[in-house]
């Protein structure tokens, strides 16, 4: 429903974009990222916010309560550049290709990259988490000065 405060503010009456939670590292803690493998990301330590705690920043991990359609945006940044680069937004950390249920997103040569997409989740027993994955070589490292975050809200209105 549709209601104004009577100053020409509109708002939705009983209806909600939540759960909604945005997590980051802003460098402080780093991960190591093994060649040729897929690394679930767990640096995003802190939170701006999350609405009903349904985001664990010990596993970076997105659970919500809520069944219905979710935007999700994820980034990572290397500390040096890194050949071969992708990140993946993942459902339940199923890495398969771009699936409704995976999306992944590649670039070469740089330090960092994001990704974005929806997804249905079942709000019971879905989780959403980020992997990356590079092919440098080496192993490389992530966070440790560079800025990390993951979002996502659920969609009203569909």
């Amino acid at each position: 429903v549709l209601q104004t405060n009577g100053s020409g503010v509109l708002s939705f009456a009983g209806v909600s974009n939540t759960p909604a939670f945005m997590a980051y590292n802003l460098g402080i803690a780093t991960q190591s990222i093994s060649t040729s493998a897929w690394t679930e990301i767990t640096i995003y330590d802190t939170e701006l916010f999350d609405t009903n705690s349904a985001f664990n920043t010990t596993t970076s991990r997105f659970t919500p309560q809520v069944a219905g359609k979710y935007v999700f945006f994820a980034s990572v940044y290397y500390t040096a550049t890194t050949a071969g680069t992708f990140i993946g937004i993942t459902k339940n950390g199923v890495i398969t290709g771009n699936t409704s249920d995976n999306f992944l997103f590649q670039t070469d040569n740089v330090f960092g990259m994001t990704g974005s997409c929806i997804l249905d989740l079942n709000g019971t027993t879905d989780y959403v988490s980020a992997y990356t994955l590079h092919a440098s070589g080496t192993s490389k490292t992530i966070g440790g000065g560079t800025y990390n975050s993951f979002y996502g809200y659920r969609l009203i209105g569909i």
